[in-house]
């Protein structure tokens, strides 16, 4: 008898626990419904995506705990599927949904950049900063524009392995002829922050410029881009000119 009480008790502690956390979403929502994310801190923001991840358990201790982790919002969302799984609390759904979330965000803002043509640095280097993000080290991309500078085509050219130089330059070079257009902009990413072109960099750029002049292409830039940080080097000099 005492354990049929117990059980009854504690089932009676789930239920009240369960509808506490409902309560606390429909306080959260409403919040956000009036006012927006501009009184939420940044775990609060989580907490209130998590909701559509996780249904009926409390997301307050996880979003507290990837806030911990990574430091901030945007550490967050700049995290791996993998890495945000190693959070107590986040399994792979949730991760998958951040991640979504996070590519969402960024496809809205790479359009809403090529709206304009891509004539001034500042837009493309953005353009180029948000494409990048979450991109595993060792990448290349080549930009096809039209005769006005307007962005058509992203062609990823390697992603995460290290290529030969020559190997770049051949599928940059197949890939620009693919497009149509007549104006290319390629760019990679350093992990380690260097904004310096090596070598290998100027060789590309040089070469892939020569092959694509012979097919009426012009090779307009070559950017480097690490994390938030990009640059623009002219490639038709040489270093000892």
């Amino acid at each position: 008898m005492l354990r049929y009480y117990n059980d009854i008790s504690e089932e009676r502690m789930e239920e009240k626990k369960e509808q506490l956390h409902k309560d606390h979403r429909s306080r959260l929502r409403k919040r956000y419904e009036e006012n927006g994310l501009d009184s939420f801190e940044d775990h609060n923001v989580l907490e209130l995506l998590l909701f559509y991840a996780i249904p009926r358990r409390d997301t307050n201790p996880a979003a507290h705990r990837l806030i911990s982790k990574f430091g901030s919002l945007s550490g967050v969302f700049s995290a791996s599927v993998e890495e945000l799984q190693t959070v107590e609390g986040i399994g792979k759904s949730s991760a998958e949904y951040l991640a979504l979330v996070r590519e969402t965000g960024r496809r809205c803002m790479l359009d809403a950049l090529s709206e304009r043509p891509f004539t001034e640095r500042e837009r493309i280097g953005e353009y180029l900063v948000h494409w990048f993000s979450g991109k595993p080290r060792q990448t290349s991309c080549l930009l096809a524009l039209d005769s006005e500078m307007f962005l058509k085509k992203v062609f990823t050219v390697n992603s995460g392995i290290e290529l030969k130089p020559q190997s770049v330059t051949l599928a940059a070079e197949e890939f620009a002829l693919s497009s149509g257009f007549p104006k290319m902009i390629i760019a990679h990413n350093h992990s380690d922050g260097r904004m310096i072109p090596s070598a290998e960099d100027r060789v590309i750029s040089r070469t892939l410029s020569e092959r694509l002049r012979g097919h009426g292409i012009e090779l307009c830039a070559h950017y480097i881009v690490s994390g938030m940080d990009y640059t623009e080097f002219d490639f038709r000099f040489t270093e000892d000119r």
